[in-house]
This record gives structure tokens, C-alpha cells and sequence, in this order.
């Protein structure tokens, strides 16, 4: 069973569409400096996240997570904080360009992540 993690300072701002109940977890992030609002894929030896990558052939190719907070894991791996289930306003989205939105999207879809355009 996991334990609630206390999100300390959290950021408002036009990341979150709500409308959906949101969920977080606590996670490992590998393999350089993301932004808040980062769609992030597991990897699947060791499960660490890094930004989703279509390319990829480690597991992170499959959108998972999106990143809660900046996290800098340029010289080694660092803690950080995922969104595991929420709905999320496109324009704040960071997807690296091989994937589209439209798969993206889709694929976050089967992990309870909606993407929506804003009102």
C-alpha cells in the first residue's frame, strides 16, 4: 500500500483543467532537466521517468505521467512528483516533438490523463 505523499507548495496555475480527481505519487527522475507540466514515460528497468519520447525503446516511448513540479536530473537521478490521473489543459503540456498530441493523448487516456483544450 502506498503512503500519502504531502505536496508542499504547490503551483496554481494553468496546468490542472480540472474536472477530474487528480493523483500523485512520489518518483525517480533520470536523464536531464524537466519543466513542470512534462509528459514523462516510465522506464521499465528500474522504473525511473524521463520526458516520453516515441523514439525511445527503454518503456518511457509510452506516455505515463505528467511532471508536477521542475525537477533537475542533469548530474544524476533526483526525487520528484508525477501526476498519475488529473485532466490537464493542452497549452501547458511539455511533449517532446516525436510524439503527436493525438497519440500522446490517447495513450495517457488508458492512465485516467485527459488533455483538454482550455474553456
Amino acid at each position: 500500500m502506498r503512503e500519502a505523499v504531502r505536496v508542499e507548495n504547490l503551483v496554481t496555475d494553468d496546468l490542472i483543467a480540472g474536472g477530474f480527481p487528480i493523483m500523485t505519487e512520489p518518483c525517480t527522475v533520470t536523464g536531464g532537466a524537466f519543466k513542470r507540466g512534462t509528459v514523462m514515460g516510465r522506464i521499465g528497468a528500474g522504473g525511473k521517468f524521463t520526458i516520453s519520447r516515441k523514439t525511445a525503446s527503454d518503456g518511457s516511448q509510452t506516455p505515463s505521467a505528467v511532471l508536477l513540479q521542475d525537477v533537475d536530473a542533469t548530474a544524476g537521478d533526483a526525487g520528484g512528483q508525477i501526476y498519475t490521473a488529473g485532466a490537464f489543459q493542452i497549452p501547458s503540456i511539455t511533449l517532446d516533438p516525436s510524439h503527436t498530441l493525438s497519440d500522446a493523448a490517447f495513450a495517457l487516456r488508458q492512465t485516467s490523463i485527459f488533455l483538454k483544450n482550455p474553456a
